[in-house]
């Protein structure tokens, strides 16, 4: 018969890539799953798009921006597309979920910047103890008693009873009988 067709297998019909895949060339290759960092949420697409500043996807395949999960707490990300949050580093921390900077990162108690910025921070020294988040400075313990290196409260601070003084964990510290800061 002139008029009639080959019969169409369904395998020789072009199909559009699935949500979570992609093809960006023409030809008869098989879509490719979005990789980590990345999704398609709707069929038939040619690149996949990234998930934003402050999330990352560490599964290929995805299929929603919703399957991009959010910075934990002391971790950013500052590109988009990425597989891993980056650690705010050591002393420092970022207060709340999604950081996008290391800008966000900031100094934890018993931590103290140089120079007044969070870019850098180093544990508090001995006799010194630091009860907050931020650039802010170590603090001396009361007369009379010392704290280990990289203290974070006061309770920290003990009287040095080697040194003659006595009392409560984090002050006031007096001298013991027989002592006086006056001898």
């Amino acid at each position: 018969d002139l008029h009639s067709f080959p019969t169409r297998r369904s395998s020789d019909l072009c199909s559009s890539c699935p949500a979570g895949k992609y093809k960006s060339l023409p030809g008869s290759a098989a879509c490719s799953s979005c990789k980590g960092g990345t999704y398609s949420s709707e069929g038939g697409t040619s690149v996949c798009r990234d998930c934003g500043r402050g999330t990352f996807l560490v599964v290929s395949g995805a299929t929603s921006p919703g399957d991009c999960a959010t910075c934990p707490r002391g971790k950013y990300s500052n590109a988009t597309g990425v597989t891993s949050c980056l650690a705010c580093g050591e002393g420092r921390h970022s207060s709340f979920v999604g950081a996008t900077s290391d800008a966000h990162c900031s100094c934890i108690a018993g931590w103290t910047a140089h120079g007044g910025d969070s870019v850098q921070c180093t544990r508090c020294a001995q006799g010194k103890y630091k009860n907050t988040t931020g650039p802010g400075n170590c603090t001396t313990c009361v007369r009379g008693s010392t704290s280990p290196v990289g203290s974070d409260s006061l309770e920290a601070c003990i009287c040095m009873t080697g040194a003659g003084y006595i009392g409560d964990r984090g002050g006031p510290c007096t001298c013991l009988p027989g002592y006086s800061i006056y001898a």
